[in-house]
């Protein structure tokens, strides 16, 4: 009898593993898409007016319902334009990108780094009209905490469920995606953008069960990002902007609206303040949103509350999210270019 208690309890954490499992399989997102732009799509590396750019973001969410260890993702990113790109000339650009993702009291976490290789083709002679494509390849861990999994027939104590099922505590898995990137910059007030991206394209393997035949891949997504910018002002400036994320048999929409102030009548990124709101679908959460951007460096804020089903459970706190970008300056004014406003 304690043998099949023992069977049916294992049975039971597979079953749950594959469920938090499908969920997990899902991407990390952040509020502050805009300030992830290697991250979101490769074919963004080194498209930023600069030689340069570096950034990071921190989120926590779902403090309310983990009584231990609460939900943290960590971004930061690096891209480069090589060469000397001027207004009219193609040129290339490269980016790195690490997250670490930790979720729950078992500590599902997933560390990886991706490195992107991208290519900025200008299409006039003034530089303001471009399409870029990229590619992308990642390496990553993820790995399991079984220390704090307390299961019935355990009677409250560490009874093993049986080594020989859960053969993949910990594993490494590898990916390819790649992505587009129209834009469209006619001057400093104007700028509009659209872009894709296909990550997980071989779609990696990410069961814990593969030593008992139990296969779970994660799901190949499809993202679709655009966005403008456009003068309402001397010295205002409307920023609205979108990601379209499918990935299996779930989408996310995502709908962020931005109104800047310039305290020098330069957008851009140079000393300005924005404040905002962002829109996750379907009805899952509206956040706050607020942008410092002082010369080279913006500093954002922004605050979810939780709209969904679960607003109950984590009494409709969704969590606070920190971004830091850093855009070098240009060695000469030949290289700089009328960009995108990230």
């Amino acid at each position: 009898m304690k043998n099949v208690i023992k069977t049916i309890g294992i049975w039971l954490y597979i079953l749950g593993c594959l469920v938090v499992g499908s969920v997990f399989a899902q991407d990390v997102h952040f509020t502050q898409y805009t300030a992830t732009p290697v991250y979101v799509n490769p074919a963004m590396s080194g498209f930023h007016g600069s030689n340069y750019r570096a950034g990071a973001n921190f989120r926590t969410q779902w403090n309310a319902v983990s009584t231990g260890n609460t939900y943290r993702t960590f971004n930061m990113f690096a891209d480069f334009a090589l060469g000397k790109p001027t207004y009219y000339s193609n040129y290339a650009g490269i980016g790195i990108n690490f997250y670490s993702d930790q979720a729950g009291d078992l500590n599902y976490s997933t560390n990886k780094v991706d490195l992107n290789v991208a290519y900025h083709f200008i299409l006039d002679n003034k530089g303001t009209n471009s399409i870029s494509a990229g590619i992308q390849s990642g390496f990553g861990m993820r790995s399991i905490d079984l220390t704090n999994a307390v299961f019935a027939n355990q009677g409250g104590g560490f009874d093993p469920l049986g080594g020989e099922t859960i053969n993949r505590e910990r594993y490494a898995m590898f990916d390819v995606g790649m992505g587009f990137l129209w834009s469209y910059s006619p001057n400093k007030d104007r700028s509009y953008y659209l872009g894709t991206a296909m990550h997980h394209l071989n779609q990696p393997e990410l069961s814990q069960f593969t030593s008992i035949g139990v296969s779970d891949r994660m799901y190949a997504k499809f993202s679709v990002i655009g966005g403008m910018q456009v003068p309402v002002g001397e010295r205002m400036h409307l920023q609205p902007s979108f990601i379209v994320n499918r990935q299996g048999p779930s989408t996310e929409i995502n709908l962020s609206t931005l109104v800047s102030y310039s305290f020098n009548r330069e957008p851009f990124d140079k000393n300005s303040i924005a404040f905002g709101m962002m829109y996750r679908g379907p009805l899952d959460a509206i956040a706050l949103l607020t942008r410092v951007n002082l010369e080279t460096l913006a500093i954002g804020f922004s605050y979810d509350v939780n709209i969904s089903s679960l607003s109950s459970a984590s009494r409709s706190n969704g969590g606070p999210e920190i971004s830091l970008v850093y855009v070098g300056k240009p060695k000469n004014r030949g290289s700089e270019r009328y960009c995108i406003p990230f």
